[in-house]
């Protein structure tokens, strides 16, 4: 599950708000044939063109990679550890660190509220959506909650998360329960269904709301630190010793004693890692160029786009190990080049960035 939002990662890249969305409109945000920037979901709809769904493989891809040497992931989300063997002493050394919560997750459906579309910037167009909801909860669910598509608008097979980020959650306590309200980027809510359609010059009218969802879901996410952990078919309770590295200890009065059983059992762990999210939902901004660049690296080719946009991506996705007609060497140290990611300038950059972050491995058990 990627963390960095597509809508940050077009922000990086600076495409256009609009036409990376397959939105446009024929007076103010043309599509031209000089700068054909409109991207769309698939390659297989431009011709061979980078399309959206290739991009949010390779955020996951470059995600991944980063956890798997950094021993942490870059940004948090919920994960169920299984089959994990329990030291002498009652402690659990997890795949990875930066635990934020142990537990585990389930998701309530709060409501799906109707969108509101507007023009923030009074430029004519389109730009944000607003979603109220008057919920029933009485304590503020602030921090725990996830926008996702509406269940009738996903589309079997296109994505794997229907999150909807990054947005901005307020809640606000109204005669005892809390009314919340959610606002983002309205080119976000372009109907999936439209996405799949199979004409490869598809396009949408920016101002035309039938183009968009109209309503989006509320889900409020808790943990059941009951269930943090199982061994058998029992649960039992847990406490992080070291959080940032991700050993945890079963609680002495959960009823689990036998440390020095002949063999001791397996443990399945459940909780939320990785490093804190910011308050729109997504990676935290000294992450998001990281993601971004490596990203660019792991990409093969180029969505269409316009000057600015493809000398981004041909800056990241530039092989730095290459000599150019004998007269020109990018020549770097050893310890940036033999790196574990790759020889493109995005593959180094993250690697430099990540060296002193890695966290330690190793347990006793």
């Amino acid at each position: 599950m990627m963390v960095l939002s597509l809508e940050t990662w077009r922000r990086i890249v600076a495409y256009h708000p609009l036409h990376f969305w397959q939105l446009h409109d024929p007076a103010k945000a043309p599509v031209t044939d000089g700068c054909m920037s409109i991207v769309r979901e698939y390659s297989w709809q431009s011709l061979g063109a980078v399309g959206r769904d290739e991009i949010r493989r390779a955020i996951d891809a470059a995600e991944a990679k980063l956890a798997d040497y950094l021993g942490y992931a870059v940004g948090a989300r919920a994960a169920t550890w299984p089959d994990l063997p329990i030291a002498a002493d009652g402690t659990i050394r997890l795949p990875e660190g930066r635990l934020q919560a142990l537990g585990a997750v389930s998701e309530t459906l709060l409501g799906t509220p109707a969108i509101v579309l507007s023009d923030a910037n009074g430029d004519g167009l389109y730009d944000t959506f607003t979603a109220t909801l008057a919920s029933a909860l009485t304590t503020d669910p602030a921090g725990s909650l996830v926008v996702r598509f509406a269940e009738s608008d996903q589309v079997t097979g296109q994505r794997d998360d229907w999150r909807i980020w990054p947005v901005r959650i307020t809640t606000v306590l109204n005669g005892g329960t809390y009314d919340i309200s959610v606002r983002g980027p309205s080119a976000m809510l372009v109907k999936p269904a439209q996405y799949d359609m199979g004409a490869t010059l598809a396009t949408f009218a920016s101002q035309d709301a039938a183009n968009y969802v109209g309503s989006i879901a509320m889900w409020q996410q808790t943990v059941d630190a009951a269930a943090a952990l199982t061994i058998g078919d029992t649960q039992y309770t847990a406490s992080a010793i070291d959080a940032r590295l991700g050993i945890i200890h079963i609680d002495p009065c959960a009823g689990y004693l036998p440390w020095c059983a002949p063999v001791r059992p397996r443990a399945t762990v459940a909780g939320i890692a990785g490093e804190p999210l910011g308050a729109d939902g997504d990676l935290a901004r000294d992450w998001q160029p990281i993601v971004a660049q490596l990203a660019a690296a792991e990409i093969s080719g180029q969505p269409c786009a316009c000057q600015a946009a493809n000398h981004w991506l041909y800056h990241w996705q530039f092989d730095i190990s290459r000599v150019k007609g004998g007269e020109e060497e990018f020549a770097f140290k050893d310890a940036a080049m033999n790196n574990p990611f790759g020889t493109r300038r995005g593959h180094v950059r993250a690697w430099l960035a990540i060296r002193e972050r890695i966290q330690p491995r190793g347990f006793r058990v």
